[in-house]
């Protein structure tokens, strides 16, 4: 069943990157009467749980029809909708109006899991062309203002006025039905790239991605990936004025060619002003791979109509795997890759495998043959309307037992036909199946089903049949409330039946806002018992409840907490987003809230930092003040009391002033060629002994990392490619030269039997720099965790194989893994030796040699032999 999760799971990459961009946009400098005006904020939020039909007085215009130059007339000032946002489009930065301009609008809900991968323009790609493709539209009047119902309090928005654009998100206020908000326009602007070889000559098909720096050094950088090349070899990014917002205003890009096979250096390249002519990226060396799947007799494997299949390609040097999906006649191009990589291609229905080594010339093709191994199982139905009429398009199909169900999305022909195989074992029978159309449809036209199987799937197709989609009928009337019976407004929902898995919404349930604090499931017919978990920013935690099949009415009830504001105002010239403000519950009771971080909300950099915290129990708290997570706190407050329902009213918390608390200390860090070292080959780490990782990451920018310290620090530099250096006290500036790491060459002292490979894995033991430090995040999420240096460390031996080639991510202490594969099955092999490699002492060309037990290699080829 594997290839219906991972299409399911590249359904939610491609959302995710989207929605990166899409919460991040918020304007840096608020004009005063924003910030006069509190009835609505631009900020991150949680996204809403689905999407609804309009409740509008008026219906907006299609996106489509605007394009074709439709006159409409605003909607009324107070649509008949439950939320309205009053917008005026101006200009940045003189605030001019926008007389006529266009808007468009989010279809109702901003929700992650709402948007069908059908949607080809991501927003972080082209913010202008999600939205017309599917939201709604709109037109401003002679001062251009244009009032928006909404079904949610938080939407997202795009404008156009000819050569003038902007985007951005917007929340209302808790407890606001209304707000004034302004979207600002800037001159719209692209950036152009050329993707040339080596002779000066345009490539088409080539990707490249590009990184938006920040100017300060500081916080995560936007990545937008733009292509492919069209035969002239260009391709452009759009709005990148967005973009540049969106990275804290950033000067510069880093943009790197996107080859399998291989991770590429970057080119700079200035933003302020824009290049006037197309940036040149030169395209190394490439070839392409051209896979031809084949049936156990030979012959050449074909997908009927509706039919659909992937092959994996997984690459040694750099990129990870992707996907790919098989063309009618049972082949895919893959490419470009980078010449002479090496690779693993996977086809997961029929457990075929097979290596290959990308051409050494470029412009040069390799054919690779994957031969069906076993037969495949699939699932192949009839989607019918209730007339009876085939229904074409993309649709969600979920299968599996109770307690084992994944998710995927189907094609259907102009018959109303698909096919979908089964990736792993068939799951036993009796299966439940359910259909339904992708979340973006809004309700009132939504479709699903839901059938047993159960009869045993057999090896091969599957036919369930012809299945009729309907209306999902209402399985319940929920009401949500506090602890004093007052509705709970738009809490978030998320809805599961028996199996599915509990940060995801089951795709064949909808819910319904249809009042204050009311809503209505919907779903297919004997759906079986429900389970509704509602979370709230004003509740203390989530609630959660379960609903037998046949209950009618149902309430759920929450708990408010209280809220907590101030502001404290800092030196601008430290980095100050990088501090931890959390309140600590100074009698702790081992609840989940007993310390609750949070990150500032976006303010000017020369204005103060605005903290809230919300949705807290009730009880004595400290407010302590660090400057990276896990450090000492440098300020602390102490006995701040909060009540459930209620703002805390303490009179230190009108402002708290840090100015002078902390020392600036500025990094700029150097190669061995005297060039800067940036992101993301180099991170500034900093040992924080109070806390549990032990290291706290800087990402630095162009060579350039600023600290704010209270005292001297010990400070690590991890360059990729380069030697660790350590740095212990550091108080003030400090110019540092990186030297280059060693280039090693492994050896293992086994014979390997024809058929099986021995794998070598170099892994940082548990708690070790690479895997152990810790930064956080731009957008506030904070505690990634840093799998920086991990990239390469791993080599593969074979029947007469010599020494292999490790670059390691960065010199240090490596474990030793050894792994014996045949095909897709493994065994693992204990104690080679040694256990452990310290890189530290080695010169370029030094040789490590791993010798496997004897007993332990011998007992892994005979399990794999049988």
């Amino acid at each position: 069943m594997r290839s219906l999760a991972l299409a399911f799971v590249a359904l939610l990459a491609l959302v995710a990157i989207a929605f990166t961009f899409l919460w991040g946009a918020a304007e840096d400098e608020p004009a005063p009467e924003q910030a006069a005006a509190p009835a609505v904020a631009e900020r991150a939020t949680e996204p809403a749980s689905q999407p609804s039909a309009s409740t509008s007085a008026e219906a907006p215009a299609k996106a489509s029809d605007l394009a074709a130059g439709v006159e409409r007339e605003s909607v009324p000032a107070r649509p008949a909708a439950p939320y309205v946002f009053h917008v005026r489009v101006v200009r940045a930065p003189n605030l001019a109006p926008f007389p006529g301009a266009r808007v468009w609008s989010s279809a109702e809900s901003v929700d992650p899991q709402g948007w069908a991968s059908g949607h080809s323009a991501p927003w972080s790609a082209d913010p202008e062309a999600f939205l017309a493709e599917a939201g709604r539209a709109w037109l401003c009047d002679g001062e251009g203002r244009v009032s928006i119902g909404n079904a949610y309090p938080r939407i997202a928005l795009a404008g156009r006025d000819g050569e003038w654009f902007g985007a951005n998100t917007f929340e209302l206020e808790s407890g606001a039905t209304e707000g004034e908000i302004r979207l600002f326009l800037a001159k719209d602007e692209t950036l152009v790239f050329r993707a040339v070889d080596g002779d000066g000559a345009p490539l088409a098909g080539i990707w490249a991605q590009c990184e938006f720096l920040a100017p300060d050094s500081r916080g995560i950088p936007n990545t937008v990936k733009v292509g492919p090349s069209d035969q002239d070899g260009l391709m452009r990014i759009r709005h990148i004025q967005v973009n540049r917002h969106v990275a804290g205003g950033s000067v510069g890009a880093a943009v790197r060619v996107v080859l399998l096979g291989g991770t590429l250096p970057a080119e700079h390249v200035a933003l302020q002003p824009l290049p006037d002519t197309p940036l040149l990226l030169r395209v190394p060396d490439h070839a392409m791979l051209d896979i031809v799947c084949l049936g156990h007799d030979g012959r050449p494997w074909t997908l009927r109509e509706g039919e659909s299949d992937l092959i994996t390609l997984w690459s040694y040097g750099g990129g990870g795997s992707s996907q790919h999906r098989l063309a009618p006649d049972g082949t895919v191009r893959i490419g470009p890759v980078l010449c002479g990589a090496k690779f693993t291609l996977t086809w997961p229905s029929t457990k075929a495998t097979a290596s290959a080594t990308a051409p050494a010339r470029r412009g040069e093709t390799l054919r690779v043959e994957l031969v069906a191994r076993e037969h495949r199982t699939s699932l192949s139905a009839r989607l019918l309307d209730n007339a009876g009429r085939p229904l074409q398009g993309t649709y969600l199909l979920t299968i599996g037992p109770p307690s084992r169900r994944t998710v995927a999305e189907i094609r259907t022909g102009d018959d109303g036909r698909f096919q979908q195989p089964l990736l792993d074992s068939s799951p036993s029978s009796p299966l439940v199946i359910d259909v339904g159309t992708t979340r973006v449809t809004p309700l009132a036209d939504s479709l699903c089903a839901r059938i047993e199987w159960t009869r045993p799937l057999l090896a091969g197709p599957n036919d369930l049949g012809d299945i009729v989609l309907a209306a999902p009928r209402e399985l319940l009337a929920l009401r949500v409330e506090w602890q004093d019976g007052s509705p709970v407004r738009e809490p978030l929902l998320r809805l599961r039946g028996p199996g599915a898995r509990a940060v995801f919404d089951d795709p064949i349930l909808r819910s319904d806002p249809t009042g204050e604090g009311q809503c209505s499931v919907r779903g297919p017919s004997g759906f079986g018992p429900i389970t509704v978990r509602a979370t709230h920013r004003e509740a203390v935690t989530h609630a959660e409840a379960s609903f037998a099949e046949g209950v009618v009415h149902g309430v759920i009830p929450m708990t408010r907490g209280g809220s907590l504001a101030t502001r404290c105002l800092v030196d601008p010239e430290l980095p100050w987003e990088e501090f931890e403000f959390s309140l600590r519950r100074e009698a702790p009771t081992g609840a989940p809230d007993d310390r609750l971080v949070v990150v500032p909300a976006p303010a000017s950099r020369s204005g103060p930092a605005v903290l809230r915290w919300s949705g807290v129990r009730e009880g004595r708290y400290t407010l302590a003040i660090a400057a990276v997570p896990g450090e000492r706190p440098f300020r602390e407050l102490t006995g701040l009391e909060i009540r459930a329902g209620e703002a805390t009213a303490d009179e230190r918390l009108r402002e708290i002033d840090l100015r002078g608390a902390l020392s600036r200390v500025e990094l700029r860090i150097r190669d061995d060629r005297g060039e800067a070292v940036g992101a993301p080959k180099l991170l500034v780490l900093r040992r924080v002994p109070e806390s549990e990782q032990g290291w706290y990451g800087h990402l630095a920018q162009n060579g350039v990392a600023v600290l704010a310290v209270a005292r001297p620090v010990d400070l690590r530099i991890a360059a990729l490619g380069h030697r660790l250096q350590d740095l212990p006290g550091v108080a003030r500036d400090l110019h540092v030269s990186l030297s280059r790491a060693p280039r090693l060459r492994v050896r293992l002292a086994a014979e390997i039997p024809s058929g099986l490979a021995v794998w070598v894995n170099f892994v940082p033991p548990e708690g070790a720099l690479e895997g152990g430090a810790r930064y956080r995040s731009r957008s506030g999420d904070g505690n990634w965790l840093l799998e920086f240096g991990w990239g390469g460390a791993g080599v593969a031996f074979r029947e007469g194989a010599a020494a292999q080639g490790w670059q390691p991510g960065l010199d240090g202490t490596y474990g030793v893994i050894l792994r014996v594969t045949r095909g897709t099955k493994m065994a693992a092999v204990e104690n080679p030796t040694p256990l452990v490699v310290d890189t530290k002492g080695l010169a370029t060309d030094s040789v490590v040699t791993i010798s496997p037990d004897p007993e332990a290699l011998a007992r892994a080829f005979e399990q794999l032999s049988r």
